[in-house]
């Protein structure tokens, strides 16, 4: 079974978060998305979405559950990959957050 994840992290907690995706399989830059209130710079927080097998997502949500410190920094939504239409959005819109839009030189 595919799952569909969903996580975002607090600026402050980003290399941290980074570095236990990495420690398990994935790029050492995994929080890819920029989020704030506003949906303007600077980013208060980064997340992601990604489709994953059952056996990495358990080790995922293994590995979190055993950093308290960082978990208390992050959400995780994990559910079936089936399911994953508008997961992330969802996400965010339920932390009050916003895409940051990247500026655009006239």
């Amino acid at each position: 079974m595919k799952y569909s994840i969903a996580m975002m992290v607090s600026a402050e907690a980003l290399g941290a978060a980074n570095a236990l995706c990495a420690a398990h399989g994935w790029g050492e830059e995994s929080f890819l998305v920029p989020l704030s209130p506003t949906g303007d710079a600077p980013a208060t927080h980064f997340g992601l979405r990604a489709s994953a097998d059952a056996a990495f997502a358990a080790d995922l949500a293994e590995a979190i559950a055993t950093e308290p410190a960082l978990s208390a920094q992050m959400v995780v939504d994990m559910r079936e990959d089936s399911e994953r239409q508008g997961q992330f959005d969802g996400l965010i819109a339920q932390a009050g957050l916003r895409r940051v839009q990247p500026e655009v030189d006239p």
